[in-house]
């Protein structure tokens, strides 16, 4: 990653994605210097517009409800199922959670066609 500083309250920030390494908490809190306060304080008509595209409905067309904080729960799968998910590597029970939201989707669907 190569940081420069463009002027007092820009800095530019390139990613190699090839070469990228995580970063540590220590490395992020280098980075953070966000005056929030001042953030939080500015008005809509201080915000400087002109290099930013106008959300129209084309956009919000192709955005995805997000569906909110996700519920623990305890849930009695197949073994086989299981080790299916679990040979997918890690965020295997995410997996399961968009394999069970796709057939959620396509059965509201159906119900909403008929």
């Amino acid at each position: 990653m190569k940081i420069t500083k463009k002027d007092q309250e820009t800095i530019r920030m390139i990613f190699n994605e090839k070469g990228n390494k995580k970063m540590s908490a220590q490395d992020m809190k280098k980075l953070s210097k966000t005056n929030w306060a001042k953030i939080k304080a500015m008005k809509d008509s201080d915000i400087n517009f002109s290099d930013i595209p106008e959300l129209d409905d084309n956009f919000f067309a192709e955005a995805k409800l997000w569906p909110g904080k996700k519920k623990q729960i305890t849930l009695r799968l197949d073994p086989d199922v299981i080790e299916f998910f679990k040979a997918g590597g890690r965020g295997y029970q995410s997996n399961i959670n968009a394999a069970l939201r796709r057939y959620m989707e396509v059965h509201q669907r159906r119900l909403k066609s008929t």
